[in-house]
């Protein structure tokens, strides 16, 4: 995945850098993000069928913008908006 310089996952401390994408033989200006790690334990969240990424946040952390925050700690997740039904994801606790 190409994060951008202009994307809040560039924040200060990141690596920037030119890459090399094959998929179209051109070189893009890119970043390098350090993931978070996250000592504080988890519950869990099973994913049912009219669940939403902001949604469980808010449920859980008490406000809806944090969902890319329930991404970081779940990495193996690609796309926010195709979760499959069953997924058990983790949710920091307090």
């Amino acid at each position: 995945m190409t994060i951008f310089y202009d994307s809040r996952y560039a924040e200060d401390g990141s690596v920037r850098f030119t890459a090399y994408d094959a998929r179209d033989g051109k070189y893009k200006k890119t970043v390098f993000r350090q993931w978070p790690s996250y000592s504080t334990p988890f519950t869990y969240h099973t994913w049912v069928e009219t669940d939403r990424i902001d949604l469980v946040a808010l449920e859980y952390m008490g406000r809806a913008d944090l969902w890319w925050n329930l991404m970081d700690i779940n990495p193996d997740i690609l796309d926010p908006f195709n979760i499959s039904i069953g997924t058990k994801i983790r949710i920091p606790r307090d």
